[in-house]
């Protein structure tokens, strides 16, 4: 896949937030003294709380504007997508739940969803936009609409 071509593990800022340092060599002329170096930083647009805790399969493609709390963990495997304004939680204070999270291999997840903690997307499945999701989901399946799982 051509997007994926020069696709690298992402680094953190103190604040969490996704990004990739570059080098850049430019010549300005012909000599040594005209060659400049310089690093910029590259903002993916998401942000992970407790990145240490965070497990990030290659070919990875997570939206600007996406939140991860990875308290208890978060593993994501290859070729994952996950939509702008996701929100992945392995922690929520509102009704005091924890536990891993964990995006199978090639898992879509859709725009402004919200998944709970102890949540398993399943191989090859698809979780339409704008879903509160907090259950296992298996291999290839596809979930839409609004409907909501509450867990007791």
């Amino acid at each position: 896949m051509k997007r994926f071509r020069d696709w690298e593990l992402p680094e953190f800022d103190s604040g969490g937030w996704a990004y990739k340092t570059k080098t850049i060599a430019r010549m300005y002329g012909n000599k040594k003294e005209d060659f400049v170096e310089y690093k910029y930083h590259n903002p993916y647009g998401w942000r992970c709380q407790n990145p240490g805790k965070l497990k990030i399969g290659k070919n990875v493609d997570i939206g600007c504007f996406s939140y991860l709390n990875a308290k208890f963990g978060i593993d994501i495997e290859k070729k994952v997508q996950v939509g702008s304004g996701v929100k992945i939680y392995s922690q929520d204070t509102i009704s005091n739940t924890k536990g891993k999270v964990i995006l199978r291999e090639n898992c879509k997840i859709g725009s402004n969803s919200v998944i709970l903690p102890s949540t398993i997307i399943g191989k090859d499945s698809i979780i339409g936009h704008a879903l509160l999701f907090c259950m296992e989901l298996k291999s290839q399946i596809m979930k839409f609409g609004q409907d909501v799982q509450l867990k007791k």
